[in-house]
Formats: structure tokens, sequence, C-alpha cells
């Protein structure tokens, strides 16, 4: 599956240098959807599941939101323990 966009990083390491007076904050906008396995979900070539969409990337309104604190880390895995890609770790950074 290709279209996930992992590049093969199992896992990803943030750690924050600095303090951010506002804003900065690391977005997990999947935060608390469903976990789709392939076959739950129409088969590799189906994206979505049922309570599984993609959030509106542009805004920083919803999910879980991690605040820069300095020596702050964040650890996170890219991948199910089957290798299949995991959709939920999708994240941005917000405006400060």
């Amino acid at each position: 599956d290709s279209h996930f966009g992992f590049q093969g990083r199992l896992a990803t390491v943030f750690w924050y240098l600095n303090d951010v007076a506002q804003g900065g904050e690391t977005i997990f906008p999947k935060h608390g959807q469903p976990v789709c396995e392939p076959l739950s979900r129409g088969g590799p070539g189906t994206r979505h599941c049922e309570g599984s969409e993609d959030p509106d990337m542009t805004s920083c309104a919803k999910g879980l939101k991690v605040p820069p604190r300095q020596g702050s880390v964040v650890l996170w895995y890219n991948f199910h323990p089957s290798g299949r890609g995991d959709r939920n770790s999708l994240h941005a950074g917000c405006p400060v």
C-alpha cells in the first residue's frame, strides 16, 4: 500500500527544544477514530471505514493537540503490528 506515504518510518519522535508562547501544537486530527483493517473497510483500495474520515488539515480545531514545551518528547508509531501503515498517526503543526 504505497498510498499511506509513511516511507518505511516505523516510529516518529518529536523533541521540543523551545517553549512557544502561543500555538505551535502538534495535532493528531484523527485521534479517537476507529482503527480500520483492510477487510473491514472494503479491501486495500479503500481508504476509509465507517467513523474514520480524512480530517480538514487546514484546521487545528479538532483532534489531540500536544503543546510544545521545552524538553518534552512525543513518540508515536506509524505502523500497526501487522506492518500496515496507520492512518491515525496523521499529524500536522498548528500555527504559532
